[in-house]
């Protein structure tokens, strides 16, 4: 997972302590055919619509650094509005506007039909190396 210019910078301001900030309260996923870049509105998905995604809290999976947090419920699209193929998601702290915290590659590509439903499945894991 890649912090986004808005995610990176809100985070070393507060370890620095110059502004410590306040976490989102939620965090919407957005679907992305391809990298959306490190403010998070590139390679946007026909299927624009943010769903709420609460995750548990993050652990350390080992000592190297890494952490990650799952997934607490399954998250769905009932019908999306195109064929292609998700292969990236982004993290926003607003449904529809709002900030860009965190991009990442999905493990693997997903190819969905016009009509057909996705589900992002409970479980899935952010991390940060």
């Amino acid at each position: 997972m890649n912090f986004s210019d808005y995610g990176a910078l809100s985070t070393l301001k507060w370890v620095l302590a110059q502004t410590p900030g306040t976490p989102p309260t939620a965090l919407w996923v957005k679907l992305h055919i391809g990298d959306p870049g490190a403010d998070g509105l590139g390679s946007p998905a026909a299927n624009d619509v943010r769903e709420e995604i609460p995750f548990g809290a993050a652990v350390n999976i080992n000592t190297d650094g890494r952490a990650q947090a799952a997934s607490n419920i399954n998250v769905s699209w009932p019908s999306v509005p195109a064929t292609e193929t998700y292969s990236y998601i982004s993290l926003w702290d607003d449904e529809t506007a709002g900030n860009c915290w965190y991009t990442d590659q999905m493990l693997a590509p997903v190819p969905v039909t016009t009509g057909g439903a996705f589900v992002f499945p409970i479980g899935q894991t952010i991390d940060h190396v």
